[in-house]
């Protein structure tokens, strides 16, 4: 479950996603079906990376960036070891790249400071881990 904070409203949101680990990292992807366009929690990621994701019991405080291009291939193959369909999305989303957002460890606990103390993430920064798929089938994934 990815807490994530709506960029333009401020509400407090929470995404079941998909994700694979990646070392002490989680990797989520951004497909939103394959639609041409990014789904809502990946825009509002961009816009406050420090959050949260719950895996299981455990709450992880954590930053979310881009995937860098040298890591993008390998986990983009993770990814879709965990979840086939994601192939199909890619090839439905009419040539949109679809993001991977690594989720790296915070030592502070994000939800206090997810509106006010977050900056702004840039597409470049973007780090996510995917959530395990046994998790939930999001909506928007």
């Amino acid at each position: 479950m990815l807490d994530h904070v709506g960029a333009k409203s401020g509400i407090e949101r929470t995404a079941p996603l998909l994700y694979v680990e990646d070392g002490g990292s989680v990797v989520i992807v951004a497909p939103k079906g394959g639609f041409p366009q990014h789904p809502a929690w990946f825009h509002n990621l961009k816009a406050s990376p420090d959050t949260t994701v719950l895996i299981g019991a455990e709450r992880r405080a954590v930053h979310a960036r881009l995937a860098k291009p040298e890591e993008r291939e390998r986990l983009w193959e993770k990814a879709i070891r965990s979840y086939r369909p994601y192939v199909e999305y890619q090839q439905r989303s009419k040539g949109r790249e679809i993001p991977l957002v690594v989720l790296e460890p915070r030592l502070v606990p994000a939800r206090r400071e997810l509106s006010a103390s977050s900056k702004p993430m840039s597409t470049s920064a973007i780090d996510a881990r995917h959530l395990p798929a046994r998790t939930a089938h999001g909506n928007d994934c």
